[in-house]
């Protein structure tokens, strides 16, 4: 059976355009006269054919049916003994791509070198073809040997040095885990990054392994999304991130603690988001409706919502709206806040960003859509932090500023020194007395810190750290009158 597919016309775009379908087959036949019956509910050319090759006649008389029920016409020619050809159109509207919201693509990112270490040849081939669309200059080895082999002759014929090392966790003789030990141990060239390729249940063994130097790792098979925004996330400096909405799915407990409010009132879809954030250091809220939201927000300060526009009782651009005014009453800075909806029109767009949404992504939410919308917003968080707290306490900020400064210090140290008791005893009282002072992300930060050292994860408290000092260089304190 062959079946052809042509474009008949779209002479007028406001007019919807008409497909062609043909279908042929090289079966028995039916003769001319008989052709006017093949439509026919139980009919067929020759009632022998039913106890020949079986069939009820049925499926013609359906298939013509429906075509006329969306606006098609049928046809048909047949010559007995040498087949038969069925013909019919469809009348199919085409969408205005200008109405439809438009994806950011990767920025250039020619004058990047990555080594691709992987025993399947074809893993590596298609790993080279994805880099290669984005200018990446790619290398290749086939065994943790090798790759030691190209790196130590590079550091011998002064090569520029690789910008990072993807290596699957699972290769025979040096597996991807003493690959990544012996590159971390040679000064020559151990500068470059490492994300480890591994299937899911290795990679949540790797996880809590906590391999040293491991920037993040790549879930088998390997989705073009999380690749790019893998590479997002670790390559490129901090003012070409904040252009895109960019979060490697695989990695997301190197992402700083947050608060998030999911605002939704399908119980599924708010299943769907808790089970795509279960895994990360995120804790989440959840309210049915619009208005649920505000009351939370007006006595819990959320770091991000996710906010659905469609609800009963009050919808997300009313609940919205009236966060806006209220945070802009009290002289709060804004949460950001993510639009979900149905709606892929640019006019649902601009109804939501008018209303104070950041972000709008359409449902069905993927997973790697939700996780990029959301770094844009932790990397915002993360470079204009502003806290705002009563003058009453103006006298002893300076101190708590400095003591804090301390707790990182020793806690930096007991990591070192691999002693979680005290990491976890200092992050402890940080979740306490961070939020007495107003500094709710010091607290949220503590909290993370105590769980991390519970859990003996030091890649995850190194992160904190970083983040931490970050915050307390950065935070501007606005002093309430």
């Amino acid at each position: 059976m062959v079946v052809q597919l042509a474009k008949i016309n779209r002479t007028d775009k406001s007019q919807p355009c008409i497909i062609g379908f043909s279908v042929a087959d090289t079966g028995i036949g039916i003769a001319a006269d008989k052709l006017q019956y093949v439509f026919e509910r139980f009919s067929q050319a020759d009632s022998s054919v039913t106890r020949r090759f079986g069939g009820t006649g049925l499926g013609q008389r359906f298939a013509k049916k429906q075509n006329e029920r969306m606006g098609g016409e049928s046809a048909d020619e047949s010559q007995p003994g040498k087949g038969s050809t069925f013909h019919f159109t469809l009348p199919l509207d085409v969408p205005d791509t200008s109405d439809t919201v438009q994806t950011e693509s990767l920025p250039d990112m020619s004058g990047i070198r990555i080594m691709v270490v992987d025993d399947n040849p074809t893993n590596r081939l298609m790993i080279r073809r994805t880099l290669s669309a984005w200018n990446i200059d790619t290398t290749e080895a086939d065994s943790g040997k090798e790759a030691l082999d190209q790196l130590q002759q590079e550091t011998q014929t002064h090569n520029r040095p690789h910008d990072l090392i993807l290596i699957d966790r699972q290769m025979p003789g040096m597996d991807g885990v003493e690959l990544a030990s012996r590159i971390r141990e040679n000064a020559r060239f151990h500068s470059a990054a490492i994300i480890m390729m591994s299937s899911d249940s290795a990679t949540r063994h790797l996880s809590k392994k906590d391999i040293p130097g491991i920037r993040g790792y790549l879930l088998k098979p390997i989705k073009r999304s999380d690749l790019k925004a893998l590479l997002q996330n670790v390559l490129l400096p901090d003012e070409d991130r904040t252009k895109g909405h960019y979060l490697q799915a695989a990695s997301l407990e190197r992402i700083r603690p947050l608060s998030l409010l999911h605002v939704e009132d399908a119980a599924n879809n708010r299943l769907l988001i808790r089970s795509y954030l279960k895994n990360t250091p995120f804790s989440i809220e959840e309210a049915e409706n619009g208005q649920i939201a505000v009351e939370k927000i007006q006595s819990t300060r959320y770091d991000l919502v996710l906010m659905d526009m469609q609800m009963p009782v009050m919808d997300g651009y009313t609940a919205t709206k009236r966060i806006r005014d209220w945070e802009k009453e009290k002289g709060l800075p804004p949460v950001p806040v993510i639009a979900l909806s149905a709606h892929v029109l640019k006019t649902e767009l601009d109804m939501a960003l008018a209303a104070g949404c950041n972000l709008y992504l359409t449902k069905p939410v993927k997973k790697s859509d939700l996780m990029e919308a959301i770094r844009s917003q932790v990397v915002q968080i993360r470079n204009n932090p502003t806290v705002t707290i009563s003058k009453d306490l103006e006298d002893l900020i300076p101190q708590f500023m400095e003591n804090t400064g301390k707790d990182i210090v020793a806690m930096s140290d007991a990591l070192a020194r691999q002693d979680m008791e005290t990491v976890r005893r200092i992050g402890h009282s940080m979740k306490s007395y961070g939020s007495g002072y107003g500094f709710d992300s010091i607290s949220a930060l503590g909290r993370s810190m105590e769980e991390a050292a519970k859990a003996g994860n030091g890649t995850l408290i190194r992160q904190i750290l970083i983040d931490l000092e970050y915050y307390l260089n950065k935070v501007t304190v606005i002093y309430d009158e």
